[in-house]
């Protein structure tokens, strides 16, 4: 009986904090909604977007230049995804060592977005990622 009483007990304490820390109402499909609408902002710093949600990822575009047809032609391409420290990004834009811009990337459970940035550190544009979901659906 005691130990009927104590899972009791138990379970109840688990519930109230799952409750009263907002677990039952986790929906991270609402949360990518959000987190979206508020950074798709073509010109919007990147430190605001930090400020919405944190990205766990971030990757840099490197230039990359060729000549063809006796053209120099330069372009962009997207380096290794790292994690995301923050603490050198606005050094590198102030020195100009960032002149691809960068991306952050989120990912809330099924839904992924980039957020694109240009050499001023400024929002570009969102894109969809392609995730696990997008291949089920596509069946």
């Amino acid at each position: 009986m005691k130990g009927f009483l104590f899972f009791l007990i138990f379970v109840g304490a688990l519930v109230g904090v799952l409750y009263f820390t907002g677990t039952f109402e986790f929906d991270p499909d609402k949360d990518a909604a959000e987190v979206r609408a508020a950074v798709d902002k073509p010109g919007m710093p990147w430190t605001q977007v930090v400020a919405v949600s944190k990205p766990r990822k971030w990757r840099i575009y490197n230039e990359k230049k060729q000549m063809i047809d006796g053209r120099e032609i330069i372009s962009y391409n997207p380096g290794p995804e790292v994690p995301f420290e923050g603490n050198n990004i606005a050094e590198r834009l102030a020195d100009g060592t960032l002149p691809g811009g960068f991306s952050f990337r989120y990912n809330f459970g099924g839904d992924a977005f980039e957020v694109k940035f240009d050499a001023a550190g400024q929002v570009e544009a969102v894109h969809d990622l392609i995730t696990q979901k997008d291949l089920l659906d596509n069946r």
